[in-house]
């Protein structure tokens, strides 16, 4: 089994450890809890302003036109990372809502 660790940093230099015979959907989440460990932790501001900031991205994605250059992978994980960030659905919807008045100059 062959692993690549696209870009670098931690990934990399953890996956030549692995060895052969280990099942890849292991592999997968011992890097994700690794990856849960090293995560800078963000806080107040900081939070609100990557939230905000991550609702705008899918807000300005959906408003894209259909086609096949859309980052439809993109989005999906940007959507499932702002709901583990999100404390519940009323504050994602409150982000997105305000994403959307943003890009439109408005309600």
């Amino acid at each position: 089994m062959h692993i690549a660790a696209p870009g670098g940093g931690v990934a990399a230099r953890l996956i030549p450890m692995i060895e052969e015979d280990v099942p890849a959907g292991f592999v997968a989440w011992w890097l994700q809890q690794i990856l849960e460990c090293v995560m800078a932790e963000i806080r107040s501001r900081d939070l609100h302003l990557v939230k905000k900031s991550l609702c705008l991205s899918i807000a300005t994605i959906e408003a894209q036109a259909e086609g096949p250059f859309g980052p439809d992978s993109d989005m999906t994980d940007m959507k499932d990372l702002a709901e583990r960030l999100m404390d519940n659905d009323t504050e994602l919807a409150h982000y997105i809502r305000s994403a959307r008045l943003i890009l439109n100059g408005g309600p």
